[in-house]
């Protein structure tokens, strides 16, 4: 498994990739998509995006669709419709976006986060 983010979720996405033993990469780039980027997602089993962005249209669509045909299966941590206000801690709790919100996904979706690549 590895955590794909940016901004402030890679905060929460590396404390979480900690406890979960597993690769995190940071975007400094959203588009284009990155060939170096996709030769290493396409490593990982899974690969989970993580923003506070909303999913339809997301950066998240765009390396699912990428990395379609290959055997990595993409899992896009997004909002959904309108937000609340809040401070961005706020928010990433709500959202589950927070690093607690993060491994309980991943060990529901990802097999606990396992850091192997198959």
């Amino acid at each position: 498994t590895v955590l794909v983010s940016h901004g402030l979720n890679i905060v929460p996405a590396l404390e979480a990739g900690h406890a979960l033993d597993c690769a995190v990469i940071k975007l400094n780039q959203l588009w284009p998509i990155d060939a170096t980027l996709v030769h290493k997602l396409s490593q990982y089993s899974h690969v989970v995006y993580i923003s506070e962005e909303e999913r339809s249209g997301s950066i998240g669509e765009s390396i699912a669709a990428t990395l379609s045909g290959m055997h990595s299966k993409v899992h896009i941590l997004a909002t959904h419709g309108f937000i609340e206000q809040g401070s961005p801690a706020q928010l990433q709790r709500m959202l589950s976006l927070d690093a607690e919100g993060i491994i309980e996904y991943c060990r529901k979706e990802c097999n606990h986060g396992s850091k192997t690549t198959s």
